[in-house]
């Protein structure tokens, strides 16, 4: 082995080792760790983690606290985030699944948000036919009569849910089945809380139905939910085993978006993020 080739590797190495350290103190439960606790988390030699640290502590992605005993991630950190989220493409990421789960069900998908108390249209995909559902990238929508509306709610602990309602109160009536009472309204989100799925029968718009389901991150906590996605068309095409291969159609749409780590990051550091969360 040359030299040049020895001291590439040594040099991955060593970068590898400190990517790690960085990892571990970023998911560091107290916020910091001591040089045992990084022993032990990286397997790695203390001499070894030691000229590691001073290296990254220089550059200031990582610093000392207690004493110099403890550490922990430095504010050098903050000017790789910033730039990683301006070059961060939600409509870029998104697009590709939105895309493929309207050539799978001929209907208009769309990707929402809970944005101060009403459903922001992150994204939308339609299809080609001419009888469709129609919306527009970032336009609103009430919580109270849609799918995307009702399952985010669902989304939010139940007094949370029930102060964005009382704020919006009185709920406007859509058609004669949109449902305007409150806590009949918190009975339907508790329902949809439980199976997971919305579905907006005639509640927005006469003959529109959509159905909604939660967009979770994999391996997160199960009633977070980051997002939702919903397909909408003619409530004729939406019922019985039409309805069963939609909510399928979706629940494998929002299972890969959940394990797209660049879409996640794209919602977590959206404007939104935050926000009604």
């Amino acid at each position: 082995m040359g030299t040049e080739e020895g001291g590439s590797q040594y040099h991955s190495r060593a970068l590898d080792r400190g990517l790690l350290i960085l990892v571990c103190l970023a998911g560091s439960v107290s916020g910091s760790e001591s040089l045992a606790e990084l022993h032990a988390l990286t397997g790695l030699p203390k001499s070894t983690l030691l000229r590691l640290l001073v290296v990254l502590e220089r550059r200031e992605f990582v610093r000392t606290t207690n004493g110099g005993t403890r550490y922990r991630i430095g504010h050098g950190v903050v000017g790789l985030a910033e730039s990683y989220r301006r070059g961060v493409d939600i409509h870029e990421a998104a697009t590709p699944f939105l895309d493929r789960l309207v050539e799978e069900t001929d209907q208009t998908a769309n990707l929402g948000v809970l944005d101060n108390g009403s459903v922001l249209h992150v994204l939308v995909s339609e299809p080609k036919r001419s009888l469709r559902f129609r919306s527009t990238n970032g336009t609103r929508d009430a919580v109270h009569c849609t799918g995307l509306g009702k399952l985010l709610l669902a989304g939010l602990p139940a007094e949370a849910a029930r102060e964005i309602l009382a704020e919006a109160a009185p709920l406007e009536r859509r058609t004669g089945k949109t449902i305007t009472d409150v806590g009949v309204l918190m009975e339907e989100i508790a329902r949809i809380r439980a199976r997971k799925f919305a579905v907006d029968s005639e509640e927005g718009a006469r003959g529109v139905c959509c159905l909604a389901v939660p967009i979770r991150q994999s391996g997160a906590d199960d009633t977070r939910w980051i997002a939702s996605i919903s397909l909408s068309g003619p409530i004729g095409e939406m019922t019985g085993e039409s309805r069963d291969h939609l909510l399928n159609a979706l629940g494998r749409t929002a299972a890969q978006m959940g394990e797209s780590a660049e879409l996640m990051a794209a919602l977590e550091l959206s404007q939104w993020g935050g926000r009604d969360r």
